[in-house]
């Protein structure tokens, strides 16, 4: 929301200078409730916070680039004016003005009550001529036409009811599969759920047997250091066998003397060698059955990855099944359109012909047509606040759909979120037993390195005495060497034993990851095809709702032919009203006429009237003359004068009767003249006042025409960029289609290389199994020479036996010849009675001294040094116990440069060295 209104208010500066902008209110819920306050006819005020510390410096600087561009939005307020009370004012003032003509037109009727008869006349013969008109016109369109133009809206009506229950039942079966896929989408991670309880399981039973051989190993160091204190206590024996050891005694009894004499009761070390056999037999059954375990939740895995591959097959084709039905409903839409169109054709004939017939048949009074059109407008309006609404309404389920849409996605998030932790626990757990498996491995490992270390040790020791033993009899210096080369052997055979674990614990560790990055990987398609479904049920929702908004300008546009059908229709009832205000302006001109015609006759009546006027003077002229002249000629007879007396009372009566009609007839002519002055006048005011208020309704006609029309432009305006939002949200999520398809596509050529990594593990691995099975070859062998030089090892122990019994004798003898000294010299006198062959005898008897002497002090050195190499080598095998203590607790591989036998300061150790 806040990124939005960053974007409107940018838009509105960018308004503010001059561009057409249109700002996108409707983008979030923020912008639409604060649009009247950004842009509208408000006062707003905002606040743009900022701090002081350093730490805030990038929000500070963007805080401030907002506030500049808000500070050019400027919204100019004004007083908002109620113009309906105006409007209202205006119109009471029409109707009163209205009300005083209707009063002005009543009182002239009372005056004309006539001319009001003959004008109803008229209209009522109009009247007739326009029904006649109307039963032409009604004859002139025949039934048939209507009959089937109402078929065809019946037949339309129909299909389009039709297109309308297929449409509702492709959309119910695209919920039921969705509904079905979602179900077993839900088993499915059912069964992930138990395999993952039967991993923490096996992982249990792995913590019980890393606890037993733990266990064991203690009790091995245990024996380990029993047998130490045994080595010690048979080195010490060897230096102390002349009190009490015996020709005839065996190496076992020897043994067994031994460790008796030390205190201890332990086994001898071929029973040492045959129990760490055993030991790793039974580690090497407990590991066989763990690699079985292990084979079977791989083939658990290989099974849950089958019936993913066949439900990745269904997806397909439920998706080639939904896009069959979208292209069906497409068509059916298309026909729909097409049928919609036609009814739209049909529906504009038919209210062609009804405009046709309502023109033909005339419009009614002039108030009629206002007040329809004032219902009209109403109408329009009307529809026009209900189209508003259904808009709003519209974005109000578009808010609500969006809001559906980012909970869906929020529920998606932590779905993957569990996901995620899921996969952590599972690759924990893989981790931990292949942690355990290799200590297990290497565990093995190392208790053959220490056991096979400990034999060559002890046959090493055997091996010395006899080859320094040697150099005492040279009959046994031939076994020395080879006892030295047997030893060199031995060695170079643990080294190389050594190596081959290492090796073969890292190809099993390489293998355990390749297996770890397989699953990995399937679990990420898994993931990619939850959020690949997630997205295609959105990209149906937002077509669904594309197809809606456009549906509505096909609507609107329907709606604004409908308003062209009206105005047009008002336009022709406005030029019929023109044709009638056309008649009354030609029975005007007739009247006009009339008038001009009856002061023609006006006139020609005064110019009579004055003729005889002028005839009556002439004639009183002659009368008097004739009277004159009677006088002057001295009186006429009296008839004369009677007859003229007559006809001049009888002139008189005429001229005076003349008069009188004439006077009558101006009379009659100055009021009918007057008449007609007044219903001219009348006529002109009503042409007049119909002229202002055809121009007020025009006027007003126009403004309404022009704001609906506005209005619809802007409602269209606005669906279509509803619609293109639309469109952009749909390219989005194709071009997310594609970059997950690509993902996809990465991931499986990603696990075409695991696959082929894994393939020449296995060979690797087989190769390894190879030289494993020649490297046991060779050890057989080499345990064969071993027996063999254990055989000759105990010979060399007994002749090394003997020859201390017989240094022991000699020893004996040399005590006894240096005792009894005296003696022998007393016998030498008595027998041979020479000084020099004395002299001889104890020179031979003290060059004999000094070379047992010499013996002696060799046989001392050589018991010094095996008690230095024995010592060195407790050491050496202590050094390796601490060794294995600290691998035990801290991880760390053994090195084998400390297990060398190299920093053995003794002459047997450099021997050895050297060898």
């Amino acid at each position: 929301s806040l990124t939005t209104l960053g974007r409107v208010i940018l838009q509105l500066s960018e308004k503010q200078s001059g561009k057409h902008v249109i700002p996108a209110y409707r983008d979030s819920v923020l912008t639409w409730l604060l649009s009247d306050s950004l842009g509208g006819n408000s006062k707003t005020i905002m606040l743009a916070t900022i701090a002081p510390s350093a730490y805030c410096y990038q929000q500070t600087i963007n805080t401030l680039r907002f506030a500049g561009v808000t500070k050019k939005v400027i919204n100019v307020a004004t007083v908002n004016e109620d113009h309906h009370f105006q409007k209202l004012i205006a119109a009471m003032r029409q109707q009163i003005v209205k009300l005083t003509l209707q009063l002005e037109k009543g009182k002239a009727a009372e005056v004309h009550r006539e001319e009001i008869q003959a004008f109803r006349r008229e209209r009522d013969e109009l009247e007739a001529q326009i029904d006649s008109m109307r039963a032409t016109m009604s004859t002139m369109v025949p039934a048939t036409e209507v009959a089937t133009l109402q078929r065809r809206i019946t037949d339309l009506e129909e299909d389009n009811a039709q297109l309308q229950k297929e449409k509702n039942q492709v959309q119910r079966q695209l919920v039921s599969t969705t509904t079905a896929l979602r179900e077993e989408l839900a088993q499915k991670r059912g069964e992930i759920m138990k395999l993952h309880e039967a991993l923490l399981r096996k992982d249990g039973e792995l913590q019980e047997s890393l606890r037993r051989y733990r266990e064991e190993t203690v009790r091995r160091e245990t024996s380990s250091q029993q047998i130490e204190q045994q080595q010690h206590v048979a080195s010490s024996s060897v230096v102390d066998t002349r009190e009490g050891v015996g020709s005839s005694q065996s190496p076992s009894a020897a043994w067994k003397e031994n460790v008796g004499s030390s205190g201890f009761e332990a086994p001898p070390p071929l029973v040492i060698a045959g129990r760490s056999r055993r030991h790793e037999e039974e580690l090497e059954r407990r590991v066989g059955v763990l690699t079985k375990e292990v084979k079977a939740q791989q083939e658990r895995a290989e099974e849950a990855e089958k019936a993913k591959s066949s439900l990745q097959e269904k997806m397909k084709m439920l998706q080639q099944e939904q896009d069959a039905m979208a292209q069906l409903l497409e068509e059916t839409q298309q026909r729909f359109a097409e049928k919609a169109h036609a009814l739209d054709m049909a529906q504009s004939d038919l209210a062609a012909t009804r405009t046709m017939l309502r023109a033909e048949r005339g419009a009614n009074s002039a108030a009629e047509g206002k007040n329809g059109l004032v219902a009209q407008l109403e109408s329009v309006r009307a529809e026009y606040l209900s189209e508003k609404k259904t808009n709003i309404d519209l974005l109000m389920r578009v808010s609500r759909v969006e809001q559906q849409l980012s909970k869906l996605k929020k529920d998606a998030a932590t779905k993957t979120g569990d996901i995620n932790e899921l996969e952590q626990l599972l690759l924990e757990e893989t981790e931990m037993s292949e942690r355990y498996y290799i200590w297990l491995r290497y565990s093995q490992d190392l208790l053959s390195i220490l056991s096979s270390f400990l034999r060559r040790t002890l046959s090493a020791r055997g091996k010395r005495i006899a080859a320094l033993k040697g150099k005492m009899n040279s009959s046994v210096g031939s076994h020395a060497g080879d006892s030295v080369d047997l030893a060199g052997i031995l060695w170079e055979q643990a080294v190389w034993d050594c190596a081959r674990g290492e090796a073969y614990s890292r190809a099993l560790l390489e293998q355990e990851r390749l297996n770890a990055m397989i699953e990995m990987l399937g679990q990420k398609k898994v993931l990619y095809e939850l959020s690949s479904g997630a997205a295609k049920d959105e990209l149906m929702t937002l077509r669904a709702l594309a197809a809606e908004a456009a549906e509505e300008p096909q609507r609107l546009r329907r709606k604004v032919k409908s308003l062209e059908l009206l105005i047009e229709k008002a336009s022709e009832e406005r030029l019929n009203m023109q044709v009638t205000i056309q008649n009354s302006e030609s029975a005007r001109e007739r009247l006009s006429r009339q008038v001009e015609e009856l002061t023609n006759q006006l006139e020609q009546l005064q110019q009579n009237n004055n003729a005889l006027i002028e005839k009556i003077v002439e004639e009183h002229s002659s009368r008097n003359m004739l009277g004159t002249c009677s006088v002057v000629s001295g009186g006429g007879s009296t008839s004369q004068e009677d007859e003229l007396q007559e006809a001049e009372d009888t002139g008189k009566r005429q001229f005076q009767q003349l008069q009188r009609r004439l006077e009558k007839q101006v009379a009659q002519y100055q009021e009918e003249l007057g008449l007609l002055h007044a219903q001219l006048e009348k006529e002109r005011h009503d042409k007049a006042e119909k002229r202002r208020s055809m121009q007020r309704e025009r006027d007003e006609f126009t403004q309404e025409l022009k704001r609906v029309r506005n209005e619809c432009k802007a409602s269209i305006s606005e669906s279509a960029q509803i619609v293109r939002d639309y469109e952009i949200r749909i390219k989005e999520l194709q071009e997310m289609i594609t970059t997950l398809r690509s993902a996809l596509e990465e991931e499986c050529n990603n696990a075409d290389k695991a696959k082929d990594e894994m393939l020449r593990a296995g060979m690797e691995k087989r190769e390894t199994l190879v030289e494993l099975r020649r490297v046991i070859a060779s050890r057989d062998a080499l345990e064969m020479s071993r027996n063999d030089d254990e055989k000759r090892f105990n010979e060399l122990r007994t002749q090394v036996r003997e020859l201390q019994l017989a240094y022991y004798k000699l020893e004996q003898q040399l005590a006894g010849m240096t005792t009894h000294t005296p003696d022998v010299y007393i016998t030498i006198d008595r027998g041979f009675g020479t000084e020099d062959g004395e002299n001889s005898w104890m020179l031979k008897a003290q060059r004999e001294k000094e070379v047992l002497e010499r013996q002696k002090r060799s046989v001392q050195r050589i018991n010094n040094e095996l008690l230095a190499t024995v010592r060195q080598r407790n050491e050496s095998l202590r050094a390796v116990h601490r060794q294995i203590t600290k691998i035990q607790r801290g991880g760390v591989s053994p090195d084998m440069a400390e297990m060398e036998i190299g920093d053995d300061n003794s002459p047997l150790g450099a021997q050895l060295k050297y060898e």
